[in-house]
């Protein structure tokens, strides 16, 4: 049996938000895993949120135990980022952005949405100055086109 894979996207000394990517809308699940998340000593509460698909965990500097809990326990097995690497931390970065955006627009944009805006109305800009010459206004389209195409890949949109 294959446990559901959770996404460590925040993690500090008393906090640790767990995203399932996969589990969302899935209230059950939630229900049931906040439940058997209680049986872990080093949790102090847990908020599902079955709508975003995580769970937040309140702790104390458990992070490890909570990990090695929900995998014994048949729960979950979490990913965490790669501690203290350059990647690691911007992939949890961007994810927290992009997040917070969605929330903020109720769905309506994301990170790589909004990336593409901004870098195409930087584009858009440069060549109503008249700035013609490359890299600016080239640049920012390109990369801009990337980011969009990135992003909706493989979604039929």
């Amino acid at each position: 049996m294959t446990l559901p894979e959770a996404l460590c996207t925040h993690l500090t000394p008393t906090r640790m938000r767990l995203r399932f990517p996969h589990l969302k809308g899935h209230e059950a699940y939630f229900g049931f895993v906040t439940g058997r998340l209680a049986g872990c000593g080093a949790i102090e509460r847990v908020e599902p949120s079955p709508a975003s698909g995580s769970l937040l965990l309140f702790h104390r500097n458990g992070a490890k135990e909570i990990v090695r809990f929900a995998a014994e326990s048949g729960l979950f097995h979490v990913k965490m980022p790669h501690a203290g690497s350059l990647a690691g931390t911007t992939i949890a970065l961007y994810r927290e952005v992009d997040s917070r955006l969605q929330k903020a627009t109720g769905g309506a944009l994301n990170a790589a949405d909004a990336s593409f805006l901004a870098l195409a109305g930087s584009g858009i800009y440069q060549i109503a100055r008249g700035n013609f010459a490359a890299p600016a206004w080239y640049t920012a389209f390109w990369y801009a086109l990337n980011i969009f195409l990135k992003a909706h890949k493989g979604r039929g949109e």
